[in-house]
C-alpha cells in the first residue's frame, strides 16, 4: 500500500516538473522576465478554445502594435465574469494552437476598463475569454486603443497575393498592414508597369478595402495593387503579381416571359454585357428553328429596335410572322462564343382593320357630315385617318385632309369642306399609331355630282361666278338691243 502511494506521488512530481519545464522553456524563448511580469500582473496559464462566439470557453480578440500602452474596456450582456489577457504574437500563436501559453491577466470581471503599459514595442493581442467555471453564453462589447508606434512608417500589401485569381466584376477585399504612423492611403491598380486605374484616392488606414474588379480589365497575370501613404508618397508597397480573368457575359433584359409583341409594331430589344464584347448578332428563333436574322452585325450598345414582320423560309419571303408563345431572341458576340438567350415570349396574331363606311355606293354632299366607320382587333387606342382624292385619268392621289389622334372607337364624324372638288375618286387610308395595322385603304366614294366634272376642268372658276358672267353678257346684249331700237324710233 505504501509503495502504491509513493508511486502516485512520484508521478505527480514528475508531471509538475514537466509542466514547469514547458513554461520555463517558452518563457526563455520569449526572453520573459517573470519577476518583472509578476510585479505588473499575475501570470497564469491559458487554455484556449477554437470555438466561435462567446459560448462557455470561447473568446474574442483584438490586436495592433503598441510601444507605450493599451487602453481597453469591455462589458457583457447578460452579465458574465470573463478574463481579459494581453499576449504577444508568440504566446498568441501558442494560445490558438491549443498549447498552454503565458501572458498578462488584465481583468476578471463582467465589465471593466484599464490601461496596459506594454513592456516592449510589439503587436499585442487583447483576449476577452469566457472561461470561468460555470460560465454561460454572453455577448461581449469590447474596445482597445493601441498607443505608440515609433517604427518608421511602412506599408505591406497582404492581399491580393501571387496565388490570387480574380474574375472581372467580382467583389474582392484588398488587405494590408502598416507600421509606424501612417494615415489615409491611395489604392491603385497596375497592369505591368502602367497605371490601369485608381481604385480610391483616399481611404482610412483600417487594413482593408472592398473592391469590385473592373469589367474592362483584359485577361492577364501581370496585375498588381499599389498602396501609397497620401502624406508621404515615398511610403508605398506593391502586391505580388496576380491574375484577372475576363468574364464576358450577355444578358437580355427585354423581351421577357411576359412580353406580348404585335407583328408590324416597333419593339426594342434591350440587353446588358460585361467584359470586352464588340459587335453582336441578333437572331429570332421559334422553338429550335432560326426564323430570322434580326441584325447580322450591330453595335453592342444595349438596345436594338426592330419590327416583327417578314421573314424568309425556303428562299421565299413570308410577309406574316406566325402567332406563337415559343419565340426567343439570341444575342451572340461576333468575336467569341459568348451568347445569351431571352426567355420564351409571345408574338400575337397579325391585327386587322376593315373600313365599313364609306364604301363604293356612298355619296355625300359638300358641307355634309360623313360618318366614317370601321372594325378592328387592334388594341391600339389611337388611329390616323387620311382622306385622299384621285382625279380622273391620274394614277397619283392628292391628300385632302389628315386627321390625327382619332379614338379607336369604331366611328368618326367628318364634315366635308365645301371647297374640295366634286368627284368619285375619294378614298380613306387608316393607320394605327403603333403600326399594328398600316395603310388600310377603303373603297372609292363620291362627293358632289360627278356629272359636273367637266366644270371641274377649270378649277379656278366657281359656278356662281360662271352664272354671273353669263347673266352680265345677257344683260349687256339686251341693253344694246334696246338702245339700238330706241335710236331707230327717233329717226
Amino acid at each position: 500500500m505504501k509503495s502504491k502511494n509513493q508511486l502516485k506521488l512520484t508521478i505527480i512530481i514528475l508531471l509538475s516538473i514537466i509542466l514547469c519545464s514547458i513554461n520555463l522553456f517558452f518563457g526563455y524563448l520569449q526572453g520573459y522576465d517573470f519577476d518583472k511580469y509578476m510585479e505588473m500582473k499575475q501570470v497564469e496559464i491559458l487554455n484556449p478554445s477554437a470555438l466561435e462566439g462567446l459560448d462557455p470557453d470561447d473568446f474574442a480578440e483584438i490586436h495592433d502594435y503598441a510601444d507605450q500602452y493599451i487602453d481597453w474596456d469591455f462589458s457583457t450582456l447578460p452579465s458574465q465574469v470573463i478574463n481579459v489577457w494581453a499576449l504577444d504574437p508568440l504566446q498568441y500563436s501558442i494560445f490558438i494552437s491549443g498549447i498552454p501559453a503565458s501572458g498578462f491577466l488584465l481583468s476578471t470581471s463582467s465589465t471593466d476598463s484599464g490601461r496596459f503599459n506594454v513592456p516592449e514595442g510589439n503587436t499585442w493581442h487583447i483576449i476577452f475569454w469566457n472561461d470561468e467555471i460555470g460560465s454561460q453564453y454572453t455577448i461581449v462589447t469590447y474596445n482597445a486603443n493601441f498607443v505608440g508606434d515609433s517604427r518608421p512608417p511602412a506599408i505591406n500589401v497582404i492581399k491580393p497575393s501571387s496565388a490570387s485569381t480574380y474574375q472581372t466584376g467580382s467583389n474582392q477585399v484588398i488587405e494590408w498592414s502598416t507600421q509606424g504612423s501612417v494615415g489615409n492611403l491611395k489604392i491603385e491598380l497596375f497592369k505591368g508597369t502602367s497605371l490601369f486605374s485608381t481604385i480610391i484616392s483616399s481611404t482610412p488606414n483600417d487594413g482593408q478595402h472592398n473592391w469590385q474588379v473592373p469589367g474592362n480589365c483584359p485577361q492577364a497575370s501581370d496585375y498588381r495593387i499599389k498602396i501609397t501613404y497620401n502624406s508621404n508618397p515615398t511610403v508605398n508597397d506593391y502586391s505580388s503579381y496576380f491574375t484577372i480573368i475576363e468574364v464576358k457575359s450577355l444578358t437580355i433584359i427585354d423581351p421577357t416571359d411576359i412580353s406580348e409583341i404585335v407583328p408590324k409594331t416597333t419593339h426594342t430589344i434591350i440587353w446588358e454585357s460585361t467584359g470586352s464584347i464588340g459587335d453582336v448578332k441578333i437572331d429570332l428563333y421559334k422553338g429550335s428553328e432560326l426564323l430570322k436574322v434580326i441584325a447580322s452585325d450591330t453595335e453592342n450598345d444595349g438596345s436594338f429596335t426592330w419590327i416583327p414582320h417578314y421573314y424568309e423560309k425556303n428562299d421565299y419571303p413570308w410577309n406574316v410572322i406566325p402567332q406563337g408563345t415559343d419565340y426567343r431572341i439570341k444575342i451572340k458576340d461576333r468575336s467569341s462564343n459568348t451568347l445569351t438567350w431571352s426567355e420564351p415570349f409571345t408574338i400575337t396574331n397579325v391585327k386587322s382593320l376593315t373600313i365599313l363606311e364609306p364604301n363604293s355606293s356612298s355619296s355625300y354632299k359638300h358641307g355634309e357630315t360623313m360618318t366614317i366607320r370601321w372594325e378592328t382587333d387592334t388594341l391600339c387606342p389611337t388611329l390616323t385617318i387620311e382622306i385622299r382624292y384621285r382625279p380622273p385619268g391620274q394614277q397619283a392621289s392628292d391628300p385632302i385632309t389628315f386627321i390625327s389622334q382619332v379614338p379607336n372607337i369604331g366611328y368618326y364624324n367628318w364634315t366635308i369642306p365645301i371647297d374640295i372638288p366634286h368627284g368619285n375618286g375619294y378614298y380613306l387610308k387608316i393607320d394605327a399609331i403603333d403600326n399594328s395595322v398600316r395603310y388600310i385603304v377603303g373603297e372609292n366614294f363620291t362627293i358632289g355630282n360627278p356629272s359636273l366634272n367637266d366644270l371641274d376642268s377649270i378649277p379656278s372658276y366657281h359656278l356662281p361666278l360662271i352664272f354671273g358672267i353669263l347673266f352680265l353678257i345677257t344683260f349687256i346684249s339686251i341693253y344694246r338691243h334696246l338702245k339700238k331700237g330706241k335710236k331707230e324710233y327717233y329717226i
